[in-house]
């Protein structure tokens, strides 16, 4: 029977469904924020696959799985034009459902868990890792300064905590 399948709204069921039938019964803003964060949190799903993506193609015939031309080449050379400005994109509708409230430390002290924390713990690992490996040798890493200059790929997460702190300081 047809109705069998249908929601109580009238819409098919499905995993969607549920979703949507689970924020319906939250009422006024905290609704469109749940709808909201599941639509961003696909995107950002879409955006760590376009990231994974590229790094699994590489950056040319040199890396990765060293994938000449070809369909997969431009397509994985497409891609790089969209997924870092659809992560820094997905920043920016975090922030806006989570905005300066005006407490600097709370606000500061919430991005050094978040982005400051995990950039330095996992761009020293990949230093040393890269270092005992072989990929770099310890002269050609400025170990002074590691901290404070970008850290190989790790340059996104910085340059992100660097715009927040200044977007805190500026709303201050």
């Amino acid at each position: 029977r047809p109705e069998k399948f249908q929601s109580r709204h009238g819409t098919p069921a499905g995993l969607l469904n549920v979703t949507a039938s689970m924020s319906a019964r939250v009422p006024g803003p905290l609704n469109s924020f749940h709808s909201d964060s599941l639509s961003i949190d696909s995107v950002r799903g879409l955006a760590c696959l376009l990231l994974v993506g590229w790094h699994v193609f590489g950056d040319g015939a040199h890396d990765g799985l060293h994938i000449g031309d070809g369909t997969l080449r431009n397509f994985a050379d497409a891609m790089s034009l969209i997924r870092m400005p659809l992560f820094t994109f997905l920043s920016g509708m975090v922030y806006a459902h989570r905005p300066y409230s005006g407490d600097l430390r709370d606000f500061i002290g919430g991005k050094v868990r978040r982005l400051l924390f995990p950039l330095l713990t996992i761009g020293t690992a990949f230093a040393v890792i890269h270092t005992l490996v072989g990929h770099h040798s310890l002269a050609s890493i400025n170990w002074l300064t590691l901290q404070m200059l970008p850290i190989g790929q790790y340059w996104f997460i910085q340059s992100l905590f660097l715009v927040f702190l200044a977007i805190a300081l500026l709303e201050s």
